[in-house]
This record gives structure tokens, sequence and C-alpha cells, in this order.
């Protein structure tokens, strides 16, 4: 079987080619050009969010935080092997707790 391409197709392919990498280029700077300015809108009005309204945010930390803890909390005391035995629960949390840890460490 004969191969059908004759060389204005390779010519055409080639051209392609060149101009898909070309326009992948200027994409790959305007994302990043959009990212950084996206990126810098962001911090600069959360900081001033958090400079201009900081009890309000220290509250919304500690509702979301408490609210966390005592959903854990009723999750597990809902299961039958850690209702009756505190000290089950404080082992599974410190489980956790140096599990996470260590996946912390060796991800940073």
């Amino acid at each position: 079987m004969k191969n059908n391409i004759n060389p204005t197709n390779k010519e055409i392919t080639k051209d392609f080619l060149v101009d898909a990498e070309l326009v992948l280029k200027n994409l790959k700077i305007a994302t990043q050009n959009a990212e950084s300015t996206f990126s810098n809108l962001v911090i600069t009005t959360r900081q001033s969010i958090l400079k201009r309204f900081p009890v309000l945010f220290a509250f919304l930390v500690s509702f979301g935080a408490t609210a966390t803890f005592l959903g854990l909390e009723k999750i597990t005391i809902r299961y039958k092997f850690s209702s009756n035995s505190p000290e089950r629960i404080l082992l599974m949390r410190i489980t956790i707790l140096v599990f996470t840890g260590r996946l912390y460490k060796k991800l940073y």
C-alpha cells in the first residue's frame, strides 16, 4: 500500500504545526499574565479586607474550627466502637494528627 501524502500536504501539516505551536506559546503567555494579574488583585483585596475587619474574620475562623470539631465529635460518637471510650477517641485523633503531620512533612 502506497503512502498518499504528497509534498504539499506535508508542507501544510508542517505549517499547521508551526502555527499551533505559536498559538500555544501565546496562549501560555496570556494565561500567565492573567494569572499574575488576578493573583495580585486577589491578594491586595484579601489583605485589605483582613485589615478592615479583623474581628469578623477571627469570629468566622473560631466558628469554623468549633463547628468542625463538633462535627467530628458527633461522627465519632455515632459509631459504637468509640462511643463509650474517650481514650479511643483521643488515640484516634492523635493518630490522625501524627499521620497528617508526617504526610505534610513528606509533601513539603
